[in-house]
């Protein structure tokens, strides 16, 4: 892999400054890389950032903290590309950030197609950073950002949206959906179980992001107001989606709509931690990002 000049650099550092997320530590960005790299990606680099730290506290003719980190490896495990670098600061961590800012840097510049971004970290996408990095010529066609694992709420997304049958359908799953919770329920947290599902058949989120443009979920609820009508949640993230006051309320005995099935007794409601089904999937497996 060619290294780019050494006068790159300084741009490269300054462009990542510019567009990374603030809220978001240089150590989470090299750490993702190096320590927490998805094994189809070749898994982990070192086994924690942090250990591949060494701090001098200030003393003798310094008066700033000094942090040198050493990664053993660049791109893949046992590949022995060292990377060490130093950073000072006024604090521990002030030292530790521009470390880890300059190992990522060198990181970047040396093969940045082979650097693992995470699409939260940045204000634009993985592969509109990487294919500006400075020192890139257009005409070469740049470089192509890892790829990542993309979220459970972007798989196929809107990928059915535009379909004949698209409204129909979402009116039918919204009913159901309801029927099954008894009259309510939070998008972000449907029961798999109180839908008759189990443990087999397509997740209903996976349903809901298919007929759904990203974050099209509010608007479809208020388009059909005659029938449905949504509340924010306390936190003031996501959404109840309930029966308007006006509709029709199914009565008791009405028979569920086809794929739902009537709540089992003992059937307990999911815990406010758990995921869409009431299991423990990560919180980015229901439909809040939707909305």
């Amino acid at each position: 892999m060619a290294q780019w000049p050494p006068w790159t650099t300084s741009l490269v550092e300054a462009y990542l400054l510019e567009h990374r997320v603030s809220k978001i530590s240089w150590h989470a960005v090299l750490n993702n890389h190096a320590s927490t790299r998805p094994k189809r990606h070749g898994g982990p680099l070192v086994r924690a950032v942090t250990e591949c730290k060494e701090f001098a506290a200030p003393g003798g003719a310094s008066a700033e903290w000094r942090c040198t980190l050493t990664l053993p490896n660049s791109f893949a495990p046992g590949d022995g590309r060292r990377v060490v670098v130093t950073g000072e600061g006024t604090s521990k961590d002030a030292a530790s950030e521009l470390a880890c800012l300059r190992a990522v840097v060198s990181l970047i510049s040396e093969s940045p197609s082979d650097f693992l971004l995470r699409p939260a970290h940045w204000k634009v996408s993985p592969d509109e950073l990487v294919a500006n990095l400075p020192g890139v010529d257009p005409a070469s066609g740049g470089h192509q950002a890892l790829p990542v694992h993309t979220p459970a709420t972007l798989r196929g997304a809107g990928e059915e949206a535009d379909t004949p049958d698209a409204d129909a359908r979402l009116v039918a799953l919204v009913r159901d959906c309801l029927i099954a919770h008894g009259g309510e329920f939070d998008p972000s947290r449907i029961s798999h179980n109180k839908m008759g599902l189990g443990t087999r058949g397509e997740r209903v989120y996976e349903k809901f992001n298919k007929l759904l443009a990203p974050g099209g979920l509010k608007a479809f609820v208020e388009s059909h107001s005659d029938e449905f009508t949504w509340n924010p949640k306390a936190s003031n993230t996501g959404m109840v989606i309930t029966w308007a006051h006006w509709a029709r309320q199914p009565a008791v005995g009405d028979v569920p709509a086809v794929g739902t099935a009537p709540q089992e007794e003992g059937d307990a409601p999911a815990r406010p931690d758990a995921g869409v089904d009431g299991g423990t999937p990560p919180p980015s497996e229901g439909l809040d990002a939707l909305d």
